[in-house]
């Protein structure tokens, strides 16, 4: 999780990935761009090989959507994993007591 004052460079230091694979994964596009944006709460999951070099990159945006990035040993690629929300069904309940200036829902 990002700490205030925190940033993907300072994340990169901390788990040992220099300065050079962040440049090239910040400019691989737009979404990863993004990335030099990130606030106190934020979550950065890093994904790696058996040699310990960098695979993957996940940041959920929100609860909808999730920047992934993956490295193939020489380029990375990034996608925006979007997720459906699934749709709220509101059903009236009928009031045990009726409330004042509310009419009564009539039940069949």
């Amino acid at each position: 999780m990002v700490e205030s004052g925190e940033s993907l460079a300072i994340a990169f230091d901390n788990i040992g990935l220099d300065g050079n694979t962040l440049h090239t994964l910040l400019e691989t596009d737009e979404n990863t761009k993004q990335l030099e944006r990130l606030r106190p709460g934020n979550v950065i999951k890093f994904g790696f090989n058996k040699e310990g070099q960098l695979t993957e990159l996940r940041h959920p945006r929100n609860h909808l959507e999730t920047l992934i990035v993956r490295h193939n040993g020489k380029s990375f690629t990034s996608e925006l994993d979007k997720k459906k929300s699934k749709p709220i069904l509101i059903l009236p309940m009928p009031l045990s007591k009726p409330v004042s200036g509310v009419p009564p829902i009539k039940q069949d």
